[in-house]
């Protein structure tokens, strides 16, 4: 149910097994995560405490509390838990990641870009920490290279649309750039995403 975006299904479903076990701990957990997804951060607030302290050795439980408090934009709160989390295990790749988002919210650029850089050692493969690192470089200035990072961003994965509209966002505002170069990127871009209908009747 929660996979098909049916989060309150899926948060009754927890409660009626937590009725049956109250100290079911991964419950809680997957409860306070569907009730992220429904957007209900106070609550899921409440169940991921819940679960953290039920289970203090799961470095996931605190990286989900840590996320409802930054939802919340309560970023030292966020902080304090996914530190938690990293006490369990340092080198899980996306709390290192949401700790970077945690100090963007913070508006430390470059405290961020440290941890961002560091989920993206850990795991290459983690997508978000690449885009990430790409789009904290461009907020530092590094304009060039942030669109070069989305560029690599694009090898790996041709698919991923986020790389390819920052691409466009940072040209639009480049001063220099020919019409001509600026045409091509969106050329590229329509290939790559334009929707072309669906499939001709046999």
């Amino acid at each position: 149910l929660q996979g098909l975006g049916r989060y309150e299904e899926a948060v009754q479903c927890y409660e009626r097994a937590l009725e049956i076990d109250p100290q079911l701990a991964d419950a809680m957990r997957r409860s306070g995560v569907a009730l992220l997804g429904s957007g209900k951060y106070k609550e899921a607030e409440a169940a991921l405490r819940r679960a953290s302290e039920a289970e203090p050795e799961h470095a996931g439980a605190w990286a989900n509390l840590g996320d409802s408090l930054q939802f919340q934009h309560r970023y030292d709160d966020a902080l304090r838990a996914y530190e938690r989390g990293l006490q369990v295990n340092p080198d899980l790749p996306e709390l290192l990641n949401n700790i970077g988002a945690a100090y963007r919210g913070k508006g430390d650029l470059k405290t961020a870009q440290r941890y961002f850089e560091g989920a993206f050692e850990v795991s290459p493969s983690l997508s978000s920490a690449r885009i990430n690192v790409a789009n904290t470089r461009y907020s530092l200035g590094f304009i060039d290279e942030a669109i070069e990072r989305h560029r690599e961003i694009l090898k790996l994965d041709p698919g991923s649309m986020s790389a390819a509209r920052q691409i466009l966002m940072i040209l639009l505002y480049q001063p220099g750039l020919s019409p001509d170069a600026l045409f091509e990127e969106h050329r590229d871009f329509a290939r790559r995403y334009a929707y072309r209908g669906p499939p001709a009747p046999a």
